[in-house]
């Protein structure tokens, strides 16, 4: 072990083969290089380090037998630096070769993994390359700041690509907006926790980096720093004849390399790409192509044919399932239904469908889930994207009965909003079946199994039937939600192959189920008045099928059943089209539903119209969409607050509180809302962060939320209005008076605003049915210093 440590303390070439080797050893992880190639590399480079060490020992022994410069003593050391350069470029041809034969290393080398630990290698790299510097406290902290932007980006981006499988897309940005309530955290016990990891370990390094480049108090700090530091002046002295001047230069060399090093580990990190395609595009870059070029409010429309839909959403069951080449035997009972139905065989993703409440908002509205960018829970407005006609308001309108029964929570994403925002009488989620259903294995993490849900939607659709009224019975599964799936505990024949995919074994009984499903609709709808909308909410998120998946060509499954027509139509589309698709099936001739179009018309859709730039003109048209469906209410003169509902009104419009209400400068007119955090135990001067400084503002919360400096002025108001009372009247205490004070309820927790200015806002506490007056926030800032 004596002669492992001299070689490694005292041969930088030796160091650097024990580097390579752990790089090399992370790159086959990384690309699934075969284990007995790995293994046969490890071989050879045991090889090569077994003979740096001869060729080392070589040097020692005619260092010491002939100290000076002789013709013997250098052919000496030529020969044993040619055996070890020999080995060298065979473990290099060696590792080439075992890439080559990595299954789809090309994919595997271009994939997020890859480019995260190259970033993480560099950022490291640029780190130690500052260490062998001496201290510069003044780039201390912008190398540390960068590294941070590295480690914090990189975590973010897999935690996000866990989920997706794109990393941090507007999925992400739309739930950490919104909130996660009514998701199933018991299946990412694993990813939360290498969260946790993933976060000490990151402030871990940063703090040492901090450390190292500044005071170095820390013991770790000093030892680490005269292992790296103190060898490489020693060696850099000796080895430059100008000495001062050979090390200024070297470590000249040394801050450009880190400087390179850190802006590449930036460029190349997923999370920048993944960043700059949320970022609003400038007018550059959006062109000259105006939403209204394309764009379709929905009028009103009548003379429908009267038929029923049933419209199933499988949870990210996509078609690509249905591919046998990929998956052969999977999907018996959707190839049988698609052989007999209607179908569209390329329905792609676009921009802001990605998840279940954007597939739901796209395929009955015609648009992507459009948010209020500074919203950050959608549970808090009355109405949900109010300003826009969409499949259930149509139905509705015309005389149906409009339900939905889903497996799932109502609130998770706000989809019980959207849809008590749209047309639907009755809305049932997994609250409503956990008190009809005492049975506990009938649920899982994410709700509902869903041959309990099939169950309950055909019984539903047979009471339905024997009304004198046309309705629309949606429902969505959840069996199939990833990563891992939830096969049903009935489900014949569970296992696809040999079983060990519980992913796939989900898809394969949700086929199941979807095959009785269809057959029972047809048994019951005897006079055939009913059309069946088969569709997947959205693609696949990142699964245990994921690899399987990327093999074929992405589409979302669509096709509908007993429609007046039949077969495959590869008619590139989207979900925006499905709405007026079925809109059409059900008779109503339509010009078309936002972005979205009828397949079964002979009009242009979005991706056809505009093949190269679809999602270019659906993400520039959130800036000027947003505020219109979403439809703003005006602060007029006065707003109300209503304490024991804890809801604010203006005018017909109401909202949750606490709120906090940006006005305009100019006619204190309302620019934008935010809310409290969904998490109670963040709440704490969430909201106060997130001010603008400057702006007019009104902000309702509960008194203890507010800054202390505030809520200490209050008190002391308070403290002077009573001490007045108490001096201004003959205060006698009866025993009538102390025996009824046992009976006092406590008193509601007080509510307080703020409004002004946020440099100098007027502050006070509200009555149980208070009122806000325009009049009051106008006179505070024409007061304001």
């Amino acid at each position: 072990m004596q002669g492992l440590g001299f070689l490694y303390q005292n041969e930088i070439a030796a160091r650097l083969e024990v580097y390579s080797l752990i790089w090399a050893l992370g790159i086959y992880f990384i690309i699934g290089t075969p284990l007995h190639l790995i293994v046969l590399s490890a071989v050879l480079f045991f090889i090569m380090f077994s003979v740096e060490a001869l060729n080392t020992a070589i040097e020692v022994i005619v260092d010491r037998i002939s100290p000076e410069i002789s013709e013997t003593g250098k052919n000496a050391k030529d020969l044993g630096s040619l055996a070890v350069f020999c080995l060298i470029i065979v473990n290099l041809g060696f590792f080439a070769y075992a890439i080559l034969q990595t299954n789809d290393v090309l994919m595997r080398l271009s994939s997020p993994n890859t480019f995260i630990i190259a970033s993480l290698f560099l950022a490291l790299f640029a780190v130690y390359s500052f260490l062998r510097i001496r201290p510069m406290p003044k780039a201390q902290y912008l190398v540390v700041f960068i590294l941070g932007l590295v480690l914090i980006g990189s975590g973010v981006f897999i935690v996000s690509n866990y989920f997706t499988g794109k990393g941090f897309d507007e999925s992400v940005l739309y739930h950490l907006k919104v909130g996660f309530d009514g998701a199933g955290y018991a299946e990412y016990r694993n990813i939360i926790l290498f969260a946790l990891l993933y976060i000490f370990a990151a402030l871990s390094i940063l703090f040492l980096t901090f450390d190292l480049l500044g005071k170095r108090s820390q013991k770790i700090s000093k030892k680490t720093f005269e292992f790296v530091n103190e060898r490489y002046v020693t060696q850099t002295r000796s080895r430059n004849k100008t000495g001062a001047k050979g090390l200024k230069k070297a470590s000249q060399h040394l801050y450009i390399t880190g400087i390179l090093a850190l802006a590449i580990a930036v460029i190349i990190n997923p999370i920048t790409s993944n960043i700059i395609s949320l970022l609003p595009l400038s007018k550059g870059q959006k062109g000259n192509i105006s939403i209204h070029e394309f764009y379709k409010k929905a009028p009103i429309l009548t003379k429908g044919n009267g038929k029923n839909v049933v419209f199933i959403y499988l949870e990210g069951l996509e078609r690509t399932y249905l591919d046998e080449d990929i998956f052969p035997g999977l999907t018996p009972n959707l190839k049988r239904i698609e052989a007999e139905s209607l179908s569209y065989s390329d329905i792609r993703h676009v921009y802001g469908t990605g998840f279940t409440i954007a597939g739901l908002v796209s395929s009955q509205c015609g648009v992507p889930i459009y948010t209020l960018g500074n919203s950050n829970s959608m549970d808090q407005y009355d109405q949900f994207m109010p300003n826009i006609n969409c499949l259930g308001d149509i139905l509705k309108e015309n005389n149906y009965h409009m339900e939905y029964m889903g497996g799932a929570q109502l609130k998770f994403a706000g989809k019980g909003s959207f849809l008590g925002s749209h047309g639907f009488d009755t809305i049932k989620g997994e609250g409503h079946f956990k008190n009809i259903i005492e049975d506990e294995d009938a649920f899982h993490n994410w709700g509902l199994h869903d041959e309990y849900l099939v169950d309950s939607v055909i019984n539903r659709y047979e009471e339905l039937l024997k009304t004198n009224q046309p309705f629309g019975l949606f429902t969505l599964t959840v069996n199939t939600h990833h990563p891992r799936g939830h096969p049903s505990p009935r489900c014949e024949n569970p296992d696809y192959q040999d079983g060990g995919n519980s992913l796939l074994n989900s898809v394969k009984c949700t086929d199941q189920l979807v095959g009785k499903f269809v057959d029972e609709i047809k048994r019951l709808d005897t006079s055939g008045n009913t059309i069946i909308v088969i569709a997947s909410d959205h693609l696949a998120m990142r699964n245990i099928a994921t690899d399987s998946l990327k093999k074929g060509t992405r589409r979302n499954l669509f096709m509908v059943v007993n429609s007046d027509n039949s077969g495959q139509k590869d008619t590139p589309a989207s979900t925006l089209d499905i709405g007026p698709t079925v809109l059409e099936s059900l008779g109503f001739e339509n010009e078309g539903l936002g972005f979205g179009r009828s397949l079964m018309s002979n009009t242009d859709t979005l991706i056809s119209s505009f093949p190269d730039s679809y999602n270019q003109i659906l993400k520039t048209s959130e800036e000027t969409l947003a505020p219109e469906l979403w439809a703003f209410p005006r602060f007029k003169d006065v707003v109300s607050v209503d304490l024991e509902k804890q809801q604010i009104s203006f005018g017909d419009r109401w909202m949750n509180i606490p709120i906090l209400v940006e006005l305009t400068e100019e006619d204190l007119n309302i620019k934008r809302f935010m809310f409290s955090h969904p998490n109670p135990k963040r709440n704490k001067g969430f909201i106060e962060s997130r001010m603008t400084p400057e702006k007019p503002y009104f902000w309702v919360d509960k008194c203890t939320t507010f800054p202390e400096t505030l809520q200490l002025n209050l008190e002391l108001q308070n403290e002077k209005e009573n001490q007045l009372e108490l001096e201004s009247e003959d205060i006698i205490a009866s025993e009538d008076v102390i025996e009824d004070v046992a009976e006092i309820e406590e008193p509601m927790e007080k509510w307080c605003i703020a409004y002004g200015l946020p440099e100098a806002p007027t502050f006070r506490e509200l009555e149980s049915f208070d009122k806000i007056a325009r009049w009051d926030i106008e006179d505070t800032l024409n007061v304001a210093p």
